[in-house]
């Protein structure tokens, strides 16, 4: 935001079938280290599960610099992806997120929609 606040929306993924929106992103994505792309009229609410129950915590990003004070939101309700969109993520991203960290008194909160 404009004071300089970040917030991370989470949404986790669980193997079963192909999803469309992801093939998407991957099909898009760059294969090269140091390579960008960008995603033009690509529609953010396809990745987002139909109930948006959540989670929500002040945590910190899982890569470098781990900046601190981030508002995360985990959504509750999975995705699906395949075994091969998984694959193809992996190679991708490798494996570039840390260890989980203690909880260090943070308070979790919990919102049903």
């Amino acid at each position: 935001n404009a004071d300089g606040k970040l917030l991370v929306v989470s949404v986790l993924f669980e193997e079963g079938t192909d999803n469309a929106a992801l093939e998407e992103i991957i099909k898009s994505a760059p294969h090269a280290v140091d390579k960008s792309m960008e995603f033009k009229a690509f529609d953010i609410s396809t990745l987002l599960p139909k109930n948006t129950s959540y989670y929500e915590f002040i945590g910190s990003l899982t890569t470098p610099p781990c900046t601190e004070n981030v508002q995360w939101v985990v959504m509750k309700n999975p995705l699906m992806l395949s075994q091969k969109q998984l694959e193809s993520l992996q190679n991708i991203l490798h494996h570039n997120a840390r260890e989980v960290q203690p909880l260090n008194e943070r308070v979790i909160k919990s919102a049903d929609q």
